[in-house]
């Protein structure tokens, strides 16, 4: 399976050899995985905005990113709902350009 190429889970579940509630089920959890840590932050990030469409009230969200790691951070769904105060702890601020 390659991330490049949009594949439905009843797709990857044949692939697999699994059922697609499987793939469903496993799907379903991995945001436990992904929880973005609010008490930290690395020295050096990355952020861009980008066109989220109808799933922002802005229709414009932000990700940021660890540069040192290449990790995303999180995803804020409004960029109109990010303050830059909250970035006390950071030695250097990235701005992604396209």
């Amino acid at each position: 399976m390659q991330l490049t190429t949009n594949e439905s889970q009843i797709d990857i579940a044949k692939e697999l050899g699994i059922s697609d509630w499987t793939v469903r089920r496993v799907i379903c959890n991995l945001d436990q995985f992904f929880k973005p840590n609010y008490h930290w932050l690395p020295r050096h990030i990355a952020f861009d905005d980008f066109k989220s469409g109808r799933f922002a009230p802005s229709g414009m969200s932000m990700i940021l990113m660890d540069i040192e790691n290449h990790r995303t951070l999180d995803i804020i769904l409004s960029r109109r709902n990010f303050g830059y105060a909250q970035l006390t702890d950071v030695e250097v601020i990235h701005r992604l350009l396209a």
